[in-house]
């Protein structure tokens, strides 16, 4: 009942900000997957020139969205008393006393069909990204058709809308009801695209940006490794040439952005490797682009791919791993090592039948050794699993002890959850 109340108060708190202060700019971002990575960009982009508020973590409620807005932790779960008081109080200070941002870049949690309605009538936002259309594990949208119509009502509240040409299905391109929308990517369909130029680096990679704003294309340097990762930083820039920024400061700020966490991040691994860490989330879509970015590593001694499970994909398990199986060539790969019973189950077959070796691991510990033990210097490792199989503590045995607290999920309360569930095994 109270967070139902709690909830309301702060749609209204919002709109009554945006309200009193309209020179504040609004960009919300929504979709299935890699909404933190494109806030991030974003928010880097903008900082160049404005001030910007922007939550640095994933957020999970509605109401959490709210808070964020104002800049307010949101709670670990309902929150007290004292909390709900003091949360108010920051609001409405912010209300009456003059803007501290330029900015809001802001993730929605569309966690239902319909939550898009919980943002209509309070936000107006000046920008809105949509970043694709898949079906996650945190969505209680089961069908890819629900989940379009979900995101793609994001546009319908916004007065200017961005939209991944590559990752969104051109069957949704009619959902699209917003006039004033352009699309973003890395393929000449997209109207603003960054394009690797050299893909067998690891930093300060060559790369370039077009967009409507520019004659011709802008010289850049990235530091996100990756095809698939460009299109966050093409995102920013179609979002920083909206709101004013020169092309030299969209160029700087794209310089300035770096990996996440847990995101496709490079890190230095044990005997001369390179361990790149993608262990925030699996998703069908990302396995794949992560896998073409291990084959783009020509220079790698050996490639060797660690693939966790994905269990949220209910029917369409068979359909989701047919697809990485595809990606998986003997050719490029030295090894695949599956960890969880339904990657060994999905995956294992139809990588061996494209001439992968593959080795089947129970775990994340397990895993790690057996890669320690056929790994060679100088190869490539791609580690990418999510919050169930754990797979950042196979990072943390592969990787250099100074990279240790560039990994995902190592507060104290998972580390305490991750030592009790591989305690559960004993060598056999």
């Amino acid at each position: 009942m109270f967070s139902h109340i709690y909830f309301s108060l702060f749609q209204r708190l919002a709109e009554k900000y945006f309200k009193v202060h309209p020179e504040i700019k609004l960009v919300i971002v929504a979709g299935s997957i890699g909404k933190t990575t494109v806030k991030h960009a974003i928010g880097t982009v903008l900082a160049g020139k404005y001030r910007v508020r922007m939550h640095e973590g994933e957020l999970h409620r509605p109401i959490d969205v709210f808070l964020a807005l104002f800049g307010i932790m949101p709670p670990r779960q309902n929150g007290s008393l004292s909390y709900w008081l003091k949360a108010i109080r920051a609001a409405r200070y912010q209300i009456k006393h003059a803007a501290t941002v330029d900015v809001v870049v802001q993730e929605l949690v569309l966690d239902r069909p319909g939550a898009v309605h919980d943002y209509e009538i309070f936000l107006n936002p000046d920008v809105a990204i949509i970043t694709s259309v898949e079906i996650g594990d945190d969505i209680a949208l089961k069908s890819l058709d629900a989940v379009a119509a979900e995101e793609l009502a994001t546009s319908e509240i916004a007065k200017y809308v961005l939209i991944n040409r590559d990752d969104i299905p051109s069957q949704y391109a009619s959902l699209e009801q917003n006039p004033n929308f352009n699309t973003y990517g890395t393929t000449a369909a997209a109207e603003y695209r960054v394009e690797l130029i050299e893909l067998d680096q690891l930093h300060a990679i060559p790369a370039e940006l077009v967009a409507p704003e520019i004659d011709n294309p802008l010289e850049i340097t990235v530091n996100l490794v990756g095809e698939h990762q460009m299109r966050p930083l093409a995102a920013a820039a179609a979002v920083g040439f909206k709101l004013g920024l020169t092309g030299e400061e969209v160029k700087h700020g794209l310089g300035a952005v770096t990996p996440l966490p847990g995101r496709l991040q490079p890190l230095r691994g044990l005997e001369d490797t390179i361990v790149l860490d993608d262990t925030w989330r699996i998703d069908v879509d990302t396995t794949v682009a992560d896998l073409q970015t291990l084959y783009q590593f020509d220079s790698a001694s050996e490639r060797i791919a660690v693939i966790g499970s994905i269990d949220y994909l209910g029917d369409g398990v068979a359909d989701g791993y047919k697809k990485i199986g595809e990606a998986c060539s003997g050719n490029l790969l030295a090894w695949l090592v599956t960890v969880g019973e339904t990657s060994a189950k999905y995956l294992t077959p139809l990588a061996r039948r494209n001439g992968c070796q593959v080795q089947n691991c129970r775990d994340a510990i397990e895993a790690a050794k057996f890669v320690r033990s056929v790994s060679e210097v100088g190869s490539v490792i791609l580690v990418k699993g999510g919050e169930t199989d754990l797979l950042e503590e196979a990072v943390k045995q592969l990787v250099e002890t100074s990279e240790h607290h560039r990994l995902v999920r190592q507060e104290r309360v998972w580390l305490n959850r991750n030592a009790e569930i591989f305690s559960q095994f004993t060598d056999q």
